[in-house]
């Protein structure tokens, strides 16, 4: 196997806090050079997901180990296939493609749950926002892009979304070393990351 050789960044914090976003903003800094590797492409079965307290929400809903098999062979310069996540039907719809990048981001509602995964990131950044806002989002993405009704977009946000991150998601923000407060674009920290990757890339 060859030598790691890799920048990894881990994103995480609550449901709609902005994960997905910063990701892709990091991303488009150098899109030939930086891959995003999204946790939910790795939900076990659908039944056994259901069975859970909280469902999705739950941590135990992610095959970790699968995961971080497929990362552990991107992060040492081999291109994999991964599932393509269908959130209505709950099972993979295809599978993409992925080729080594010289940064790779992890990023999910569990990217920091596994101690594999925190072991290998070089930095681990917390998104954080305010609950209105974060309540407006997921009612926004659940309803236009993932088919839920108002009344079953909102009863998932009080009964799953909202005491799985009380119970099992808060405390993964301790692994964090940088905090984003995603109510308004932070440059701030933009800027870091941008001269972080770019620190990276001179010393490749």
């Amino acid at each position: 196997m060859n030598k790691r050789q890799q920048i990894v960044i881990g994103i995480s914090g609550a449901s709609c806090s902005g994960k997905s976003w910063l990701a892709r903003q990091i991303y488009n800094i150098s899109p030939s050079k930086i891959c995003i590797f999204e946790m939910d492409r790795y939900y076990k079965d659908i039944d056994y997901v259901k069975s859970l307290e909280f469902q999705h929400d739950n941590p135990d809903a992610i095959d970790y180990n699968k995961a971080f098999d497929d990362f552990k062979k991107l992060m040492y310069g081999e291109e994999i296939s991964i599932p393509i996540y269908d959130y209505e039907s709950h099972k993979a719809n295809g599978w993409n493609t992925y080729s080594p990048t010289p940064v790779l981001i992890v990023e999910g509602l569990f990217a920091f749950a596994d101690e594999k995964f925190r072991d290998v990131m070089d930095c681990k950044i917390w998104v954080e926002a305010k609950d209105s806002i974060r309540y407006e989002r997921r009612m926004d993405r659940d309803i236009k892009e993932r088919g839920a009704t108002i009344a079953n977009a909102k009863y998932r946000y009080e009964h799953n979304v909202m005491p799985a991150y009380s119970q099992f998601v808060k405390k993964y923000k301790e692994y964090a070393n940088l905090l984003y407060i995603n109510n308004k674009f932070n440059t701030f920290l933009y800027k870091s990351i941008k001269n972080l990757i770019n620190l990276f890339n001179e010393k490749k």
